[in-house]
């Protein structure tokens, strides 16, 4: 074979080699590119996820504070209607609905609330003499709102939310008829902002301001 053909089959040779390897470093910074995409959707979305159930859970703590407060409210309520010689404090919330102690039946509360964690009407019932005085969440999901509970300490998960009447709360609520005694509307109904939870307290945790109240 002549010299000049087998320099030119070398030349064509060297061109296939190199378009090959091109093509292959092409295919290789795309598959990087893919991954690197991939990479930065999936933390995007893992930040999304996360700022979504923070702010679910700040929802759900706010609520369980208006309704737990509610309940609480509507039982001293109940205590302020109690007529003479009855009990001041319920058996079961549904009594807070509709007290029957008095002729005319009177509703402390509109209705039962759910817990906002568990979704159903399950509350734990902190009782006095067999009958109730406060509830608290049966759910122990740790808590975002920094707040003691009625143990003195800083309640580390919802559970330990306690909207409870005290004893002294309940003895000094003013008897049906006294110049202390006044008929507000049913609790829960007015404006969450002015409620207060007397066994719970705001803290400034370190390095962090306190939470707002619901």
């Amino acid at each position: 074979m002549p010299i000049g053909e087998r320099h030119g089959n070398m030349v064509r040779t060297h061109s296939v080699d190199d378009a090959t390897c091109n093509a292959r470093t092409q295919r290789g910074v795309t598959y990087l590119l893919l991954l690197f995409a991939i990479a930065i959707i999936g933390a995007t979305l893992a930040v999304a996820g996360t700022a979504w159930s923070t702010a679910a859970q700040r929802g759900a703590e706010a609520e369980l504070m208006f309704r737990g407060d509610s309940i609480k409210r509507a039982i001293l309520s109940y205590a302020r209607a109690t007529p003479d010689g009855s009990p001041r404090l319920p058996l079961t919330l549904a009594e807070l609905l509709q007290d029957k102690r008095s002729l005319v039946p009177r509703h402390h509360l509109r209705q039962l609330y759910t817990d906002p964690f568990t979704g159903r009407a399950d509350w734990v019932t902190v009782l006095e003499g067999g009958r109730i005085r406060g509830v608290h969440s049966r759910a122990t999901r740790p808590a975002l709102r920094r707040v003691i509970g009625p143990s003195g300490g800083v309640a580390r998960d919802v559970s330990e939310w306690v909207f409870a009447a005290t004893v002294e709360e309940v003895a000094m609520a003013p008897a049906p008829g006294s110049s202390l005694a006044s008929s507000p509307a049913p609790p829960g109904e007015s404006d969450a902002a002015s409620a207060a939870v007397s066994v719970m307290t705001p803290v400034v945790a370190p390095g962090r301001a306190s939470e707002p109240g619901p």
